[in-house]
């Protein structure tokens, strides 16, 4: 197997984005992915990731291989974005706590608006 830089993830992304709002057209939308709802803009990396079913961290979920779904834990998860992680997580581990640190406005605003949905 190969692996592409950075650089050509991006302008692979970009240019699947481009096709896809040529054709799809450039909204805002409200897509489900495993029974969690997003608001994704395709011009988004991440959103754009969600969209295709590629961004979900799959290697992640094998955490319930180490830590016990029905405990109550604590899981941090730096760099939240719009929650592509943490909302997985959060349907994972029913009891526990998912703590969500995101920097940015703009991708918190997303997540909290997620929150909002309750889904």
């Amino acid at each position: 197997m190969f692996s592409l830089s950075t650089k050509s993830k991006f302008i692979i992304g970009s240019l699947i984005s481009k096709i896809l709002i040529f054709f799809l057209g450039n909204k805002k939308r409200l897509i489900e992915r495993k029974n969690i709802k997003y608001e994704i803009d395709l011009k988004e990396g991440i959103d754009l990731g969600i969209f295709l079913g590629i961004k979900n961290e799959k290697n992640l979920f094998k955490i319930k291989n180490y830590i016990n779904p029905k405990k109550k834990n604590t899981i941090v998860d730096i760099g939240a974005n719009i929650g592509s992680v943490s909302l997985p997580l959060a349907k994972l581990f029913h009891s526990s706590t998912i703590i969500s640190v995101e920097p940015t406005y703009y991708a918190f605003s997303k997540l909290k608006k997620k929150l909002e949905f309750k889904s």
